[in-house]
């Protein structure tokens, strides 16, 4: 009888929350044991589109047990390159989530900023042009909030 649960994540939650009970915080989980806690496989041979599926399918019960982990058991998942995710230790989670979440914040205010200047201003009627202007002035205070110090202390790089 298959005791897992579904959806899928849900299984991959409970093994990594009784392992984190068991054995500490800094387990790694590797691919493997994530693909099988997920029921899932890995297709050998696959067409783009069956490869994307999969893709999609992983990526989605990732972020939901990473969310999960967070919000209801303060367990930070952390994916280590090659190897798999681990459940990183308190200590360790207050140093790495600050520096990666706000890179990638720090890039994505960039890319707003971009996607605000480069703007065809000939086809804004006088009301766009000012929506588009409010919108360059929050996202350089944003950007300008995100001084080079802050940075320099979680090494992102500008």
């Amino acid at each position: 009888m298959n005791t897992k649960e579904y959806p899928s994540w849900k299984n991959a939650l409970n093994i990594i929350v009784d392992a984190v009970k068991s054995q500490g915080y800094g387990i790694i989980v590797t691919h493997s044991q994530m693909l099988d806690y997920f029921d899932m496989e890995r297709p050998e041979v696959a067409t783009p589109e069956e490869w994307q599926k999969f893709q999609f399918e992983m990526l989605a019960n990732i972020d939901r047990l990473r969310t999960e982990l967070l919000l209801n058991y303060n367990m930070y998942l952390d994916t280590v390159q090659r190897k798999g995710y681990q459940v990183l230790k308190p200590s360790d989670q207050i140093k790495q989530a600050p520096t990666k979440h706000l890179r990638n914040a720090y890039k994505q205010i960039r890319k707003a900023l971009l996607a605000m200047t480069f703007v065809d201003v000939q086809q804004l009627d006088v009301e766009q042009e000012r929506v588009r202007m409010r919108g360059l002035e929050k996202l350089a205070f944003l950007k300008m909030q995100m001084s080079k110090k802050i940075l320099a202390e979680a090494n992102i790089d500008t």
